[in-house]
């Protein structure tokens, strides 16, 4: 409210309204009522009631100055308040853009540590890939194969020195029946079988083989050392388990007859099946045998016996080690004397009685053993490929997997298309694949180690 309406409301407070009070009834109605109020406001406004105005106004002067001043403080505080807060504002988004800075600087260095984590994780595998090259190192295919043929000419050697040379010598006639089928069940995927005369292979009543038996020997302990040592890289795992409970009074002997050798493999086969995009109903070999191998569990299988049979610098480092390792040795051993056991007394009928039969009988199991342990401690994985499909089959020269007997050399010579089509009669030597790389990261590669041995029979 501004002065002008002050005044005139304190006019009409102080003066006009008690005067109006003060006029008696009637008396503005008379002639002269007009004249004598003009006087009488006149007269009052002369007297203290002046001086209250005056002073009233002197008052509401100085209130309205005070106000004034304090409003003029309210705005002075007002302006400072907005300057603070534009300053505070400013601030704010000062600390918003050193945050961000440091954000963004905390992300360039934890991306960094990062990068430096791998590196040194890198490092780190390609430390531990050298020192494990260094204490395992892959075994070239070239050495491999010459391993392999050195096996190939034990058995050879044997087979020849204690074979009985003619078909006639073979004392099968009143064989027990269990063992005619134990032996049935050794040829039947191997040979080629006469059904008049099961225990007479096709192709050795020629005359021309005379003296040759021992082809079918040789062929039937070569499978045999396959199939008993190669096939499962665990085939000594039974052994080592009767061992280290012999050694463990604590523990219970075993009840029946334990496979744990088959059931690790079985365990391992198991998990591969899961991973391939065959049927479980798949046979292993024919898993392994298309590349369809998954990494892990080969990884885990060469761990597995890498770990049984360490280096001797890691094996020194711990007694208990030393004593596994002699173990796992002792029972690669004995398994290998087990099988060349079995394999004698199955093929008393066909060998003659000689002083150093069993003992060199028992050197060819031990030297597979080891070799079948070598290859099998690989990152690539073993796999000795399905041999019954290629009985009685036609043989072609341009086959990868195939290659006639040396018994064949001499038709060969002359001409070298010779044996194409003649149907396969003995299998002497199963095909040995190799998949997977030395890194065991491509399980799609195939190398062909050692290609099967057919021989197709006498030409005349």
């Amino acid at each position: 409210m501004d002065l002008n309406a002050q005044y005139a409301k304190l006019l009409q407070k102080e003066v006009v309204a008690p005067y109006e009070r003060g006029i008696p009834e009637g008396f503005a109605s008379h002639t002269g009522g007009q004249h004598a109020t003009t006087s009488k406001s006149r007269s009052l406004l002369g007297g203290s009631s002046s001086d209250n105005l005056d002073r009233k106004i002197a008052e509401l002067q100085t209130e309205n100055n005070k106000n004034a001043q304090l409003a003029q403080k309210w705005r002075d505080e007002s302006l400072k308040r907005d300057e603070i807060i534009r300053s505070q504002n400013h601030h704010i988004r000062d600390l918003e853009e050193d945050r961000n800075k440091v954000l963004k600087k905390n992300a360039e260095l934890e991306h960094n540590l990062h990068e430096q984590e791998q590196t040194i994780l890198e490092a780190q595998s390609r430390a531990f890939r050298m020192l494990d090259q260094a204490e395992w190192a892959p075994l070239e295919d070239t050495r491999m194969r010459s391993e392999l043929n050195n096996l190939e000419k034990l058995i050879r050697m044997w087979s020849k020195n204690y074979s009985l040379q003619s078909l006639s010598e073979w004392k099968t006639d009143g064989l027990p029946k269990k063992e005619q089928e134990c032996l049935l069940s050794d040829w039947e995927d191997i040979a080629l079988l006469s059904r008049e005369s099961p225990l007479c292979p096709v192709g050795f009543r020629q005359r021309s083989m005379e003296g040759k038996m021992w082809i079918f020997l040789s062929a039937w302990l070569t499978n045999y050392v396959y199939d008993k040592v190669f096939v499962n890289p665990f085939f000594f795992m039974d052994e080592l388990m009767k061992k280290i409970l012999d050694r463990d009074k604590g523990h219970r002997n075993r009840q029946g007859k334990a496979h744990l050798d088959r059931d690790l493999w079985y365990l391992i086969l198991e998990i591969e099946r899961g991973r391939s995009s065959q049927s479980c109903a798949a046979p292993a070999n024919r898993i392994l045998a298309h590349g369809e191998t998954s990494r892990e569990p080969q990884w885990w299988r060469s761990e597995t016996l890498r770990l049984l049979d360490p280096p001797e610098t890691k094996a020194g480092s711990s007694s208990r080690a030393a004593e596994l390792k002699d173990m796992i040795r002792a029972a690669r051993r004995h398994s290998a004397e087990t099988f060349a056991d079995m394999f004698f007394d199955r093929a008393k009928p066909f060998i003659k009685r000689a002083k150093k039969i069993r003992g060199d009988l028992d050197e060819i199991l031990q030297f597979a053993s080891d070799l079948s342990f070598r290859l099998w401690t690989q990152r690539s994985c073993l796999t000795i490929e399905e041999r019954r499909g290629l009985l009685n089959k036609p043989f072609s020269r341009d086959s990868s997997i195939l290659t006639a007997h040396g018994f064949h050399n001499a038709e060969l010579h002359d001409d070298e298309s010779c044996l194409d089509g003649r149907p396969i009669l003995l299998l002497c030597h199963p095909p040995v694949i190799m998949c997977g790389d030395s890194e065991g990261m491509d399980y799609t590669r195939r190398r062909v180690l050692k290609k099967a041995v057919v021989w197709m029979g006498s030409k005349s």
